[in-house]
């Protein structure tokens, strides 16, 4: 079984554009370091723990492996410049689900979706929406 993990950033866009609006460019840029650095790191955690990168960009990064990851592999992951929000599944488009909820709970938190099924039962065409 495949397990996706899907890792994003907590609140970097008001930090950046909190940055940006008070142009103070010289801490944009170190933020922007910070933040590189600490997603270089969680990508090689993942990796030495047995996980494949399939996108590491900004404050996001995706993952998959064969091995369902144990909580202690998130609770294990150093502070950084910003929190993360994690959500794990097996599939690509779940663990960005569980992402979701991971953030809509509070974020700081990885959400496990395990042999959940999830279906589009109907799409509203223009003449029957309600």
């Amino acid at each position: 079984m495949h397990y996706f993990i899907a890792l994003d950033g907590d609140d970097v866009g008001p930090a950046l554009r909190a940055f940006i609006v008070s142009n103070d460019l010289d801490a944009l840029a170190a933020f922007s370091a910070d933040i590189s650095a600490h997603f270089s790191y969680l990508r090689q955690t993942l990796e030495e723990s047995g996980y494949e990168t399939i996108f590491c960009g900004g404050d996001s990064l995706l993952s998959h492996g064969m091995v369902k990851p144990a909580p202690s592999l998130f609770s294990g992951l150093r502070n950084g410049p910003c929190t993360v929000s994690v959500g794990v599944a097996p599939t690509a488009e779940q663990a960005y689900l569980a992402l979701q909820l991971a953030k809509a709970r509070g974020k700081r938190q990885a959400v496990m979706l395990t042999e959940a099924s999830m279906d589009t039962v109907h799409v509203w065409s223009g003449e029957d929406s309600p």
